[in-house]
């Protein structure tokens, strides 16, 4: 069983924060549709932390 988290809601110096705290604790960091809009970036990511 993988442990994935998703960030909806933050901007790229949240997010970056966040993966930096839990990265050793998760399997997967999803970045959602609605921060990249926001953030203005063309392609959707995953953070694959393994």
């Amino acid at each position: 069983m993988k442990l994935q988290i998703a960030v909806d809601l933050a901007d790229t110096k949240r997010i970056l924060g966040i993966a930096d705290q839990i990265h050793n604790v998760i399997d997967i960091y999803e970045v959602g549709i609605p921060v990249i809009m926001k953030e203005g970036i063309i392609h959707n990511f995953v953070f694959c932390l393994e």
